[in-house]
């Protein structure tokens, strides 16, 4: 056999292997179903093999599809850069990371060393937001890590560890702290727009309210923790934007009672990575720190 199959049977196949959907395939591929379909059929007809394993409610790649599938996205791949190379085209190398403020501060921050040591020639554009109506990746964006209750209509979805809210202070104020009751003789901070709230965590925590003392408010997770650390009186964090300020030991935790909290971080890698290698090697690195998040 000397005549390579048609690309558009290799895409088809290629699609359809990675989904094990002919559906999602000839969504992807903006054709129709029956069309991937029937490519994928030709392609078996030219290899003279089967490769799909075609069940009432399923797809799964036979032994010839598993063996065929690498070559074939390897040779998507290995054009896809020489098109690049050609063209003069080094956007590849570049990605825009939104976040929110806390999470680029307190997370990103101090592990991009470690980014840029292993992947140097990446360019990054870190843009951040406050207010969910901020969010929505703009066609230039190629990743986005939301805070939310995870109730988007968007696909690729990666939720970080679920996680859970505590009280942080100052190891001063902490000293000074026996009971959660304590907690309303200092100064309570909280952010806006937050779901998890002072009076949630007292509620988890068996504690009713106690005098009349307001409860101040900032508009990101940055300034709350600020507040703290200079002493200010009592915030409430979660792991990823205090993780690092408890190892140093600016920040404590007074009390062991920890509340699952309603929102949660997600990393949205838009469909766009499919042909941002960049995109798609950031998404993989900030996985790679969460293995058993799913």
């Amino acid at each position: 056999m000397n005549k390579l199959p048609p690309v558009q049977w290799l895409r088809s196949f290629e699609a359809a292997a990675r989904h094990l959907s002919f559906t999602q395939a000839a969504s992807e591929l903006h054709v129709t179903q029956s069309s991937v379909s029937q490519q994928v059929k030709l392609l078996e007809n030219h290899l003279g093999e089967s490769l799909f394993i075609r069940r009432v409610r399923s797809l799964e790649l036979s032994e010839a599809g598993r063996l065929y599938l690498p070559w074939v996205q390897q040779a998507f791949e290995t054009l896809r850069q020489g098109t690049e190379l050609f063209t003069g085209k080094d956007h590849q190398q570049a990605i825009t990371v939104r976040a929110n403020i806390a999470f680029i501060t307190f997370w990103l921050a101090p592990r991009l060393p470690d980014f840029y040591q292993r992947y140097p020639d990446i360019q990054t554009s870190l843009t951040t937001m406050i207010w969910q109506r901020e969010y929505g990746l703009g066609e230039e964006d190629h990743v986005e890590i939301r805070f939310g209750k995870g109730d988007w209509q968007v696909d690729d979805l990666y939720p970080f560890p679920r996680q859970t809210c505590f009280p942080v202070c100052t190891p001063e104020i902490a000293a000074q702290l026996n009971s959660p009751a304590d907690i309303f003789n200092f100064n309570r901070w909280e952010t806006q727009g937050s779901a998890d709230r002072w009076e949630n965590w007292l509620s988890y925590a068996d504690c009713e309210a106690q005098g009349s003392q307001p409860v101040h408010s900032t508009s990101t997770f940055v300034v709350s923790m600020d507040m703290a650390r200079r002493g200010l009186g009592i915030a409430l964090g979660h792991p990823l934007v205090c993780a690092d300020l408890l190892a140093s030991g600016e920040l404590v935790k007074p009390f062991d009672i920890n509340m699952p909290m309603e929102e949660n971080y997600y990393l949205l890698s838009p469909a766009d990575n499919e042909r941002n290698a960049s995109g798609r090697t950031f998404c993989n690195w900030v996985k790679a720190f969460f293995p058993d998040a799913e």
